[in-house]
């Protein structure tokens, strides 16, 4: 600051020429000018004293005569310094946050006075990020506040979807802009943009999930390997209801701790919880497996080990539960429906009156940490060995010698996180998942004699005699269970599970020689959700050229034979269609909880790791998996059958309707060969709208009513037949 006395050099607004101010007497300092004695300014024209820095500015005038008294010549009586504008900018914040898809106030005061309106502004700001001010304009000495509204792609260059783990917030130094005529007054905000809201809470009433609380006397839950013990109460959505405790199990103690590889490294951290007593938690939550006790009562598994799924990179939250779905649904063969029939003594989880798969049950709850909302979470069972789960006898410590033929749980994975891994024949790393004596060491009668089996498997599988039954690849592996899990692994796209990187599966059991793939698992990036495959793409080869085994069995007639009956059937059946209606459904059931997550998540927007893309609304990321997936049936149906898909119009009747009108979509299916038949189903925006089937034109008419208004966006899925591949026509 310029002390009184100083030597101020302005310049002469009009005419450019210097005038000199002396003489300012010492009680009044640069910085307050327009306190000065009229005798402090001499010239003989208009002078403009001009004084900026980085948060103030000041403008002063003084009317001078043409005499040399006073401010300019003498012999004349000058008026007194009129003042124009003296004033800074006071933003409230230094640092501001705001999350995508949604908006955020600053108030900025303009200390000072003087008559010239001042216009507020803010230079800088991230992409996607717009603000608008109340009022305008204000006076010096008065208040703006400034509206930054944030799309939900907010500042997307700062959230690069090729990076793991990447920023979950980001921070932008924005200038707050005050300027009145040609002076202006500056301040900074550092304004971060955020994918995390930690403070956010679902209000009473917008819950309709159960509730799983856990409760570590806040010790944070951050370790892999480091379990943390804690309880675990589970209650109905209202809270009305505890379910755990509940009147049949008190026992509500656990431990925790993070789960999983590269999703261990994501903002929003998934679980593993071991309880202190086994509990048929999906019981609880009302999902129904087809499994029994002894007693009769239904049941889905009693057991202690469950894991919560965080699908932070899965937009649509239901990749995992599709997956698992569709292998649950695929039934085994009883020499009359079609399906391919599991080996005589296969494993089945018990309580079952015939052999059926096992893939992992869920359900969606809405997780609350040490009293904080986490957001949307799958309680799921964890793959291990048990009576409901994988059904296949444990070996203990004490077996040494005689029978070692089971069982035996196993992964192929490259991050060889289990005690005991070992590496086939052609480079596929298999870690031991069962028997498991952490801290002890495995076994080492059992050990080599499982990785020696399974080194033998694969040789028969690329032996010259591969295709031989008795001493190629069907002497050691269960044919449905690599159909069942090739046709899941790769209509969905799986990236980790087509190309044998990891989360595959496969289990033997005692005195049965075959190996068993499966159970299905780790579907996150799958279905398009990646960004660094050609995967992302539906309508190309996969598993069958990413895995060796696969791309293996893929050169023998007979196998591909079986994979096209296991398909055919599930076609014919409904199974690959109700498959993608369930989804559609599951995905309605979670809005709520959707809304909830994407406020605690605001990422709906932003393409983190691995996404490709990124929709804006729930909904859309939900169609996104359907029609990904749709156009997988048809590229597959398609390859398998070695036929080409028909050809769809479309039309509408009328074109557009309010909403509750009826619209009519007229269908035509086509091809070169004869009349297609079988059924078409209508999807708008995604929501499976109404079916149909085809008259002996190849010709069908859906009527619907017209929701909200919007523009639709109609899709047609013809399910084929036996001559006429799956097809599908987008109108966007």
């Amino acid at each position: 600051m310029q002390e009184a006395g100083a030597r101020l050099v302005v310049r002469d607004e009009e005419t450019s020429s210097r005038c000199v101010k002396t003489h300012v007497k010492d009680s009044f300092p640069a910085s307050d000018l327009r306190r000065a004695p009229i005798g402090a300014f001499f010239s003989d024209r208009w002078c403009m004293v001009q004084r900026f820095s980085s948060l103030s500015a000041a403008a002063f005038v003084c009317a001078a005569a043409a005499t040399a008294t006073g401010c300019g010549g003498a012999g004349s009586t000058a008026p007194a310094p009129v003042l124009v504008d003296s004033f800074t900018v006071m933003p409230a914040q230094s640092n501001l946050t705001i999350y995508p898809g949604s908006a955020q106030t600053l108030a900025v005061t303009v200390p000072g006075t003087g008559p010239t309106p001042v216009t507020i502004g803010l230079s800088g700001l991230p992409s996607g990020i717009t603000v608008t001010s109340e009022p305008a304009t204000v006076l010096p000495g008065a208040s703006a506040v400034l509206t930054l509204t944030a799309a939900t792609n907010a500042d997307a260059e700062a959230f690069p979807s090729t990076v793991l783990p990447g920023p979950g917030s980001a921070t932008t130094n924005v200038t707050v802009n005050a300027t009145a005529g040609s002076v202006t007054a500056t301040a900074t905000v550092a304004l971060v943009v955020s994918l995390s809201n930690a403070a956010f809470s679902p209000a009473a009433g917008q819950t309709d999930l159960p509730v799983l609380r856990i409760d570590t006397g806040n010790v944070p839950v951050t370790s892999t390997e480091t379990d943390v013990s804690g309880t675990v109460t589970i209650t109905s959505a209202d809270g009305s209801t505890s379910l755990l405790p509940g009147s049949g199990d008190s026992d509500n103690t656990a431990t925790f701790h993070v789960h999983g590889n590269t999703t261990s490294v994501m903002p929003k951290l998934p679980y593993t919880m071991k309880l202190g007593t086994s509990v048929d938690l999906l019981g609880l939550l009302g999902v129904q497996c087809p499994y029994v006790t002894s007693s009769g009562k239904a049941i889905c598994d009693k057991s202690k080990s469950y894991v919560l799924l965080a699908n932070y990179d899965d937009k649509s939250l239901l990749r995992d539960w599709a997956a698992s779905y569709l292998a649950n649904a695929i039934p085994y063969g009883d020499g009359s429906n079609g399906y391919l029939a599991e080996a005589a003594g296969s494993p089945t989880p018990s309580g079952t009156s015939t052999l059926m798969p096992w893939a992992p049950h869920s359900a969606f709850v809405e997780l609350y940490l040490n009293g904080q909302y986490e957001g949307n979470y799958q309680l799921i069972e964890k793959v291990n060995v048990d009576s409901h789960r994988v059904n296949i006898p444990e070996l203990t410590e004490q077996d040494t010698t005689g029978d070692l033929t089971g069982g035996y749980l196993m992964e192929i994975d490259a991050h060889e996180d289990e005690a005991f891994v070992f590496v086939t024949p052609h480079n596929l790393p298999i870690g031991l998942i069962d028997p498991d004596f952490t801290p002890d060491p495995e076994v080492a009668a059992q050990t080599a004699y499982i990785s020696q089996y399974v080194d033998t498997a694969e040789n028969a599988m690329f032996s010259s005699s591969y295709t031989d039954p008795t001493q190629g690849w069907r002497a050691y592996f269960d044919e449905a269970a690599l159909v069942n899990y090739y046709i899941v692994t790769d209509v969905m796209g799986n990236v980790d599970g087509g190309a044998f990187y990891s989360s595959v599966y496969l289990y033997k059991s005692v005195d049965n020689p075959l190996l068993y793939m499966g159970p299905a698992w780790d579907f996150d990036i799958s279905a398009g959700n990646v960004n660094y495959q050609p995967i992302v793409n539906p309508t190309v080869p996969w598993t069958q050229t990413e895995s060796p085994w696969y791309r293996q069995l893929f050169t023998d007639p007979g196998f591909v034979a079986d994979v096209r009956q296991q398909w055919n059937t599930m076609k014919s059946n409904g199974i690959l269609s109700d498959w993608v209606t369930s989804i559609d459904q599951q995905g309605t059931m979670l809005t709520q909880s959707a809304q909830n997550n994407f406020a605690r998540w605001p990422m709906l927007g932003e393409t983190v790791w691995p996404n490709a893309s990124a929709q804006t609304t729930y909904a859309d990321s939900v169609a996104a998996l359907t029609d990904w997936i749709n156009l997988r049936i048809g590229y597959l149906d398609s390859e398998l059958n070695q036929q080409p898909q028909s050809a769809i119009k479309l039309t509408a009747q009328p074109a557009e309707a309010a909403k509750g009108g009826a619209i009519t979509y007229s269908i035509a299916v086509s091809s070169h060969a004869e009349v297609p038949t079988g059924k078409v189903t209508l999807y708008l925006s995604g929501h499976a709208a109404g079916t149909a089937e085809l008259d002996a034109a190849g010709q069908a008419r859906i009527t619907v009513t017209a929701p909200s208004s919007g523009k639709l966006h109609p899709m047609v899925v013809y399910g084929g037949d036996t001559h006429h591949a799956i097809a599908q026509l987008f109108a966007r």
